[in-house]
């Protein structure tokens, strides 16, 4: 599927599009999912403490919009521990206004791929998830947007209970509704997502959230935070980082 997006893009015409993204590395301040990959966890110990990360972005012919986020952990107890990508191909419906920022809704293709970086890791293929997506933004005024997220897991191997074994048969999430609220104030950008995801005999929720300040032009520093609960257990991740943008 991934080499049919370069595909795509290679197809179109230089000037049809426009590249930009950037460079993020963050702290863990909080971090209790682990930083291997394992079906075992109940004499596992390790964490993430930093991520590093590449956010691309191609929006082509007005109407095509393609992210590419490669991604890798590294932590004290196995160095580069986890490597994964998360990738959306998306068509943009828009209003009469082609230039508006805000399009009334997304539809397309995604997927997450991670996979453990360790040599000395234990013996796992990593997880997979691809879905299909539609964003539909409802409310757009000033500085702030509101809409709905989503999608639909046509293969999904991420179990969704938080357990210290897991086997085969543990279930993953089919669909996941999310409400992303996105506000500018005072020089900030405020981004908040509450999803719930829905699977055979199991659900989970959670929130995302991020606050990024800008250092300058080119730089600009945020916080994130990642909270999701299942059954009777949840996990938190949080994290402080810098970034560099380009065009």
């Amino acid at each position: 599927m991934i080499a049919l997006l370069f595909s795509a893009f290679l197809a179109v015409q230089p000037q049809d599009y426009e590249l930009g993204g950037d460079f993020r590395v963050k702290r863990f301040l909080v971090s209790d999912e682990p930083d291997l990959i394992s079906n075992d966890y109940r004499n596992f110990s390790g964490n993430p403490d930093y991520e590093m990360r590449l956010r691309n972005r191609i929006v082509f012919s007005d109407n095509w919009d393609l992210e590419l986020n490669p991604y890798a952990w590294y932590s004290r107890e196995h160095q580069l521990s986890r490597l994964g990508l998360f990738s959306e191909f998306k068509y943009i419906l828009r209003n009469s206004n082609p230039k508006e920022e805000i399009p009334l809704a997304h539809l397309g293709y995604g997927h997450h791929s991670l996979h453990n970086a360790d040599r000395e890791s234990p013996d796992h293929d990593g997880w997979y998830q691809d879905w299909f997506l539609m964003n539909m933004y409802f409310y757009h005024e000033a500085k702030m947007a509101i809409g709905t997220e989503f999608r639909f897991y046509f293969h999904n191997t991420v179990p969704m209970e938080i357990k210290d074994r897991y086997d085969s048969g543990d279930p993953s999430a089919i669909t996941q509704l999310g409400l992303r609220v996105s506000t500018e104030s005072s020089n900030c950008f405020f981004s908040f997502l509450p999803y719930f995801q829905i699977g055979k005999q199991a659900s989970l929720y959670g929130f995302r959230g991020e606050v990024t300040r800008p250092i300058n032009r080119n730089f600009y520093n945020f916080l994130d935070i990642h909270y999701y609960k299942s059954g009777n257990e949840d996990r938190w991740m949080i994290g402080l980082g810098v970034a560099v943008k380009f065009n």
